[in-house]
């Protein structure tokens, strides 16, 4: 059965954004041993799960020329009726059974990218199997954070630590 990851990276104080969304904080950390370990993430997934911000931000400010992610299946979870992309696949609410049938497809695991909402969705239905959390050393003092508050307690077994240069990567298993 494909598991659903949380694959992101966060500042210090907690946060995976600023205020508006800006990740170019992030940009200083780019280097050979992020990418080497992005790549080997992004071997594991064939599919994507992505809020509309998130997309939206994707699409108009971090990969504007091409589509990031070809070969991947990529859905975009939101409550706009209205919002269609023939690039993705819109869910407009979190359906459990809907959730096991793409679990239940063979092939790769499932990358749950953010943004905040989205993943507090899958927190309240505890619904995040992996959790791969990169700490950088930056306090931004706001914006949007990782975990809202809103969820409930869910206790995570420890698998694994990297250090490298200035990150940190934590990864937890939900038991």
């Amino acid at each position: 059965m494909k598991k659903i990851i949380l694959y992101i990276a966060m500042s210090l104080d907690g946060y995976i954004a600023g205020e508006n969304g800006e990740i170019d904080w992030l940009e200083k950390f780019n280097d050979e041993k992020v990418t080497e370990e992005y790549e080997q993430f992004y071997k594991r997934i064939d599919t994507i799960i992505m809020g509309k911000g998130t997309y939206l931000k994707l699409i108009n400010d971090i990969a504007k020329d091409s589509w990031p992610y070809p070969g991947k299946r990529c859905l975009v979870l939101t409550r706009d009726l209205a919002f269609k992309d023939d690039r993705v696949e819109v869910i407009h609410e979190f359906n459990r059974s809907y959730m096991e049938s793409l679990r239940e497809l063979g092939g790769k695991d499932i990358w749950l990218v953010g943004g905040g909402k989205t993943i507090e969705t899958f927190l309240q239905e505890d619904y995040i199997d992996e959790y791969i959390v990169t700490v950088t050393p930056t306090i931004l003092g706001k914006g949007i954070p990782l975990f809202r508050g809103e969820g409930k307690q869910i206790d995570l077994q420890l698998s694994n630590t990297d250090i490298f240069g200035e990150l940190v990567t934590l990864t937890y298993l939900n038991r």
